[in-house]
């Protein structure tokens, strides 16, 4: 099951046991992205396993790259939250593909 909660102005994805988004604070993207900062400069398009509520387009996007993105969520459920709350300007350069991540890589 599936909670989704508006906390300080952000969605929340969570579940039982699990943060799955938490917007534009989601600490785990903020640390690993701030540590590829320049390989990121370079980067014309982000492939991202397991969508949530799209925290990695927020926070890319807040940190001024703009690529295409490609969101791969095995729940169409997440993937339809994530589009509709994510900023309509942002929605051009994304492709949603509703797909078991392991399957999509292969």
């Amino acid at each position: 099951m599936l909670d989704l909660y508006l906390y300080r102005n952000q969605w929340q994805l969570a579940t039982e046991d699990a943060w799955y988004s938490d917007g534009r604070r989601y600490r785990p993207l903020l640390t690993a992205f701030k540590q590829i900062k320049e390989e990121l400069a370079v980067t014309t398009h982000v492939l991202v396993l397991g969508t949530g509520l799209a925290s990695a387009v927020q926070i890319l996007e807040d940190m001024g790259f703009h690529p295409v993105y490609t969101l791969v969520d095995i729940d169409e459920a997440v993937l339809d939250l994530a589009i509709e709350l994510m900023p309509a300007c942002n929605l051009s350069r994304v492709e949603p593909v509703c797909i078991d991540a392991q399957l999509f890589i292969q």
